[in-house]
């Protein structure tokens, strides 16, 4: 059972958001902290009002995202990113993918698999799993395989938007699939050793071994625009309406115009980012191996804050609550220290200071009878 350390719960965190009435500022004070028995094999998932933890040791966790409460632990072995659905989790190890009850950790489904080679991707009743070679998409409520084709090795996780399936291949291609069946509906060269897609609107972004980011129309694939890095991209972009953010093996922050890729601001780190940007509200990070996450300013890249941690990051963190202006949205984190035990906690935006009150306003003290004269009438009575 973890021990909990801390609990700032005056700061909250609702797992119903609501509108919030002023702007979000950067989460830098840890709501709770609590040991964790093992080391994390990888990143927390959240998912509703829970938070997911997969340990080395076989554990796999919920806990209340609120206080950190213990609600359930299964043994069940994950070597690949978590995701969740409909109220079920994906987990991927060992051989095998399972989809488990978030209320309570029961087994829905287990379907033997073979080696993967890229996290699943769950969205919208679909599971699609990269295994050697060969790329399969099960039915999420009962892990029934749909459709299964040979396309190349497949080392990021595909993306799904609606009915469209984008699956990047080490070799140098970006395929458009369609989802329900895996016909493929365009193919598009681009460079060797692709990052993982990311789809906004009608476009699709990654990066690839030219040092570039790429931007592609969704419906066709053609190439919309190309921005230069000058190194290497690492890990998948972010977007919101106006920027695509990425990163690199340059330890920088790059915001690029979304539509015709103009580089708006850039800021360093001096960390190596462990995964691609997180929008967060107004604002994007980068996870490092690092005891400080920077915060910046969407628009113009202006510092936002800075969550400082007592250990370093081991895993890349997972953002609670990612719902456009509302409030009030957490940052999970998962740090470790050589001797120390594995930490899983929550930071939330510090409350606000209270607004300053007014100097009092000194007034002349009133002559008897109540009536203090103006200079005016002191001069007019005089004459």
């Amino acid at each position: 059972m973890a021990v909990i350390h801390t609990a700032l719960l005056s700061s909250g965190l609702s797992a119903q958001p609501a509108p919030a009435k002023t702007a979000q500022t950067f989460p830098s004070k840890l709501a709770w902290s609590i040991e964790l028995p093992a080391e994390p094999s990888t990143s927390p998932l959240v998912a509703g009002d829970r938070i997911f933890t997969a340990l080395e040791s076989g554990a796999l966790s919920a806990w209340r995202l609120a206080d950190g409460k213990e609600i359930w632990t299964v043994t069940r072995k994950a070597d690949q990113p978590m995701s969740a659905d409909d109220g079920r989790i994906i987990v991927a190890g060992d051989g095998a993918v399972s989809a488990l009850e978030t209320s309570d950790g029961k087994e829905i489904w287990k379907v033997e698999s073979g080696k993967l080679t890229a996290p699943p991707q769950v969205r919208g009743g679909w599971v699609v799993v990269a295994e050697t070679g060969k790329l399969a998409a099960l039915r999420a409520s009962d892990g029934q395989r749909i459709w299964e084709r040979e396309f190349g090795e497949v080392l990021q996780r595909p993306a799904i938007d609606g009915g469209t399936l984008f699956v990047a291949l080490q070799e140098g291609r970006l395929l458009a699939l369609d989802l329900e069946s895996g016909t493929p509906i365009w193919d598009q060269k681009i460079d060797p050793s692709p990052t993982e897609p990311a789809v906004y609107g009608d476009r699709v972004y990654l990066g690839d071994d030219s040092k570039r980011l790429l931007c592609l129309k969704a419906q066709t694939g053609e190439t919309d625009f190309v921005a230069y890095l000058g190194f290497r991209a690492l890990g998948r972009a972010d977007l919101d309406d106006s920027h695509v953010y990425t990163t690199g093996v340059d330890n920088t922050l790059r915001a690029f115009d979304r539509i015709n890729g103009a580089l708006r601001w850039r800021k360093g780190v001096t960390y190596r980012p462990v995964a691609g940007p997180m929008v967060i509200g107004p604002n994007v990070f980068l996870g490092g191996l690092s005891t400080e996450i920077p915060g910046f300013d969407q628009k113009n890249g202006n510092p936002a804050g800075k969550l400082t941690l007592e250990h370093r990051l081991a895993v890349a963190p997972a953002v609670a609550n990612p719902v456009p202006n509302a409030a009030p949205a957490g940052l999970v984190v998962i740090t470790s220290e050589a001797g120390q035990p594995a930490k899983l906690s929550l930071a939330v935006a510090p409350e606000p200071k209270p607004a300053a009150k007014p100097d009092p306003v000194k007034l002349d003290a009133p002559k008897p009878g109540g009536v203090t004269e103006s200079p005016t009438r002191k001069a007019l009575v005089s004459r």
